[in-house]
């Protein structure tokens, strides 16, 4: 009966660790609008800015979903919306990464959400990652449309110059030979707000739903 006992104990306090760790990444991913999702370009600029912001990813769209079927909208070249599967295709052997807010977005957020990240659609790719609205980068046109829908800062703004390895050495001399078209490294503001997609990967008010 004693050992019956110590068995019982052994499996319900088992059950109530499972319980309470962590849930694991969906073995397949199910869009949610609102999702961010994140990949690696296959190209020498996308390689440069993720080298100069210390980032695995370097590049990160917004998901929604429109009338049944997924959508990203994303700041490259301009600001667009393509369809799921194209926005996978396109990255470096299809790998992709998609975290989510832990609190689920209602359904009149979402609406007010991609009313706000459609507002945007048009405006060109801001190479010189300035904070104004003329332009759009990424994970700036991420972060904004966040905050200005909903009100929430969903990761830290930092300074360009808190990337200051990129000011010298071989990071700069990259940058110089292959940066964005438009880039001019003796004009960036080192001193103007930036949200990196690696930012924006490690905010504390998300949880990765999807890696493969």
């Amino acid at each position: 009966m004693r050992r019956a006992g110590i068995m019982l104990l052994l499996i319900t306090g088992a059950g109530a660790a499972l319980a309470s760790w962590p849930k694991a990444p969906e073995p397949v991913y199910q869009p949610r609008s609102g999702d961010l999702i994140f990949q690696r370009e296959a190209n020498v600029q996308s390689a440069m800015i993720k080298v100069a912001t210390l980032s695995r990813y370097n590049h990160v769209g917004i998901v929604f979903v429109e009338r049944g079927k997924p959508y990203v909208y994303e700041a490259i070249g301009r600001v667009v919306k393509v369809p799921l599967k194209d926005f996978i295709k396109r990255g470096s052997g299809a790998h992709f990464i998609v975290r989510r807010l832990k609190e689920p977005l209602p359904s009149q957020a979402q609406v007010k959400l991609r009313r706000e990240t459609r507002r945007h659609l048009g405006k060109r790719y801001d190479p010189m990652l300035s904070w104004d609205d003329s332009r759009m980068y990424c994970s700036e046109l991420v972060w904004k449309v966040y905050k200005r829908a909903l009100g929430l800062e969903i990761s830290p703004k930092v300074k360009i110059r808190d990337f200051a390895h990129v000011a010298n050495g071989p990071v700069m001399w990259a940058l110089k030979k292959a940066g964005p078209t438009g880039f001019d490294l003796s004009k960036i503001k080192w001193d103007e707000s930036l949200v990196a997609p690696g930012t924006l990967l490690k905010s504390s008010a998300l949880h990765t739903v999807y890696g493969n």
